[in-house]
């Protein structure tokens, strides 16, 4: 399926935000979080020829990771009710079968013959 213009646009718009009235604590649990998993090291030469290093943490990059990994648990948690849902009926219905007798079909016949 193709994206549309709209979603095109979308998908490579960039927007410019705030976070305004966040403790100091959260902000730099996220700004560690950050630097450990969304960072962007890059490798370049000088004139000279020489290697140097230039690293760069995408915060956008963080922030995705853990909508991603919120949505995933979600997911897991929904899929994990639902199997816990079905394993229930399963038992009851199992359960339901041992009570009754089974009867033995004889298509009309005497079962004693």
């Amino acid at each position: 399926m193709s994206e549309s213009i709209k979603d095109k646009v979308k998908s490579i718009s960039t927007r410019t935000f705030t976070v305004g009235s966040c403790p100091e604590t959260i902000y730099e649990r996220f700004t560690k979080f950050c630097d450990q998993n969304a960072k962007n090291i890059r490798y370049y030469k000088d004139d000279n020829g020489k290697m140097h290093e230039k690293t760069e943490t995408i915060y956008h990059i963080g922030l995705r990771i853990l909508l991603d990994a919120f949505e995933a648990d979600a997911k897991s948690v929904m899929l994990f009710e639902k199997i816990q849902n079905n394993e229930q009926r399963i038992t009851m219905l199992e359960n339901q079968q041992k009570k009754q007798p089974s009867k033995i079909k004889t298509f009309g016949g005497n079962k004693n013959e």
